[in-house]
């Protein structure tokens, strides 16, 4: 039998500023993306001469994903963080223009390929067009989080919008009203748990708009060959050779152990101690950083802009705190530099920041450059620094046996036993176990969130507690359902694997019903299952980030 989780009752929220997307938003915007992909689709197969129709499909994941990290990264406002949506629109068009005709011309050098490459003029009018569209489709998703946020108090919790949880198995099964479920690993919802910061009473539907935000982006970057996450085990051998407290580039459903992280998303990632993505002109994580000191896992964004960003925060960062032990393992895929070859070289550092090569790059302690095939994370060619100041030199010294397991952690053409972690030598101090804790109930332990104390020389990485203690568990019970991975669970044995000829346009604009409530319609209740993520074609193996 299925064990009903609730989220404790209302209290002083452990932090009250945190905001929490609403989960029917959520969905609106996965229905919104399944639209745009459809139009792109229709374009390509329709006999009239759409701009869209010479986009395939890969350069728009391409092109999207690459829009999501520049847009994080920057300080140009938009409309949706997932939906190309700038507000300054002709800087948009401009965007898309440019990255439309330089797909084209990779698509040219890259012989795996066989493509006809359209002229500027017709790509141009392909970025017009998609500009266009996004704009449109991230208005919906504006005005539908207004309305919905206009139908709840400004107290709301999550028994007010009907989200609720069970724990079924391995797997807790979060649901919305009965019309979107998604299942999620028992561990993945313990680690959420031990992380959450918000308000309790709002613990699921954080849950539930995270993990739908992540799986897109997943889902997005699948079948691009551009980096979206680290494999868990290089994660762990990082974090353990190199004694690192703070991972960038990550988020609250790949974060390893006890490690923060900079997230791409702190609009949904914030609830569950989520920092500003690093090297955002804010500045937040960067001076928590300087004030104590850290080692650092820094995986370099999949995108020229955002990784020079990062690049220069870090050698800002060692030049001018030489007093601060500061070390950073800083991980670079291809897709970091502009028109890179598919084998990178030290000196290829020189177009992230000229400071990385020739006479000045004396705090490069190591570098590795991983050639195309032989990386675990990647199809292309990469690259591994490590970049210390003085201090962290001292606190963090260079181990050779640690860097060697380091090295070959990143490398998919050495084996490497999952027992070495345990084994292996650390720069400083040591990983702690993670605690598993029962997702059946919880109550409050502390109403205050602990402030991030990075790990440096004299301690080891602190991290908040478990803000919930076990309680007995609820009386309540409901009929369990054991989904596959980050679907939608309901209806499985009616699947449509058709992709997105499946999808029912403008689904939630039509569905003439409270949110948070019961339907109005007097007919069949609508099947929001009809737009999971698997109607898109978006195949992503989901579940390999959060298995190991």
């Amino acid at each position: 039998t299925a064990t009903f989780v609730t989220s404790p009752p209302a209290i002083p929220p452990l932090v009250s500023s945190i905001s929490v997307e609403l989960p029917p938003v959520s969905v609106f915007r996965l229905e919104k993306l399944h639209e745009l992909f459809r139009q792109c689709s229709d374009a390509r197969s329709s006999p009239n001469n759409h701009p869209l129709s010479v986009i395939d499909e890969r350069t728009l994941r391409t092109v999207l994903y690459r829009w999501i990290i520049r847009a994080s990264h920057g300080s140009d406002s938009f409309l949706d963080p997932v939906i190309p949506s700038w507000e300054d629109e002709a800087y948009l068009k401009e965007y898309l223009q440019r990255q439309f005709i330089s797909e084209s011309r990779r698509a040219v050098d890259d012989t795996r390929y066989n493509v006809n490459v359209p002229s500027i003029e017709v790509l141009r009018d392909a970025g017009a067009s998609m500009s266009e569209l996004c704009l449109s489709l991230a208005k919906e998703v504006v005005e539908f989080r207004s309305k919905c946020e206009q139908q709840v108090p400004p107290n709301w919790t999550d028994s007010n919008i009907n989200v609720a949880g069970m724990e079924d198995g391995n797997n807790v099964v979060i649901d919305w009203s009965g019309k979107s479920r998604l299942s999620i690993p028992l561990s993945l919802f313990n680690s959420l748990v031990r992380r959450h910061v918000g308000q309790q009473n709002r613990l699921m539907s954080a849950v539930f708009s995270a993990v739908r935000r992540h799986e897109i982006i997943a889902a997005i970057a699948d079948q691009t060959e551009m980096v979206c996450h680290l494999p868990p085990q290089s994660v762990d051998f990082l974090s353990k050779g190199l004694n690192a407290s703070l991972e960038t580039f990550s988020d609250s459903v790949s974060v390893r152990g006890n490690n923060y992280f900079c997230a791409m998303f702190p609009d949904v990632d914030a609830a569950f101690g989520g920092l500003s993505p690093f090297g955002k002109d804010s500045g937040s994580v960067e001076s928590m950083l300087t004030r104590s000191g850290a080692s650092v896992i820094v995986v370099a964004p999949p995108e020229n802009n955002a990784s020079s960003q990062c690049c220069r925060t870090i050698v800002d960062m060692v030049e001018s705190h030489a007093n601060v032990p500061l070390s950073f393992g800083v991980v670079l895929s291809s897709d970091c530099f502009v028109n890179a070859t598919r084998t990178l070289s030290a000196d290829h550092l020189r177009a992230l920041d000229p400071r990385l090569c020739g006479d000045q790059n004396g705090f490069i302690s190591f570098i590795e450059v991983i050639p195309a095939g032989s990386c675990n994370f990647s199809k292309s060619s990469s690259m591994f620094l490590l970049i210390q100041n003085e201090a962290g030199k001292r606190h963090f010294p260079l181990n050779t046996s640690s860097i060697e397991v380091i090295r070959r952690s990143l490398r998919s053409d050495v084996s490497m036993s999952s027992n070495n972690v345990s084994a292996m030598p650390s720069l400083h101090g040591a990983m702690q176990n993670e605690p598993v804790y029962d997702a059946s109930a919880y109550s409050p332990r502390s109403p205050v969130a602990p402030q991030p104390q990075f790990a440096s020389v004299s301690q080891e990485m602190a991290f908040p507690s478990n803000p919930w203690e076990s309680a007995p568990a609820s009386g309540r019970r409901g009929g369990g359902h054991r989904g596959r991975l980050f679907e939608l669970v309901d209806g499985e044995e009616g699947e449509d694997d058709q992709g997105m000829s499946t999808v029912l346009p403008g689904m939630l604009n039509n569905l003439n019903m409270d949110m948070f409530g019961g339907s109005t319609n007097s007919g069949d209740d609508i099947d929001i299952e009809a737009i999971s993520l698997m109607g898109i074609g978006m195949n992503a193996n989901l579940g390999e980030r959060f298995s190991k």
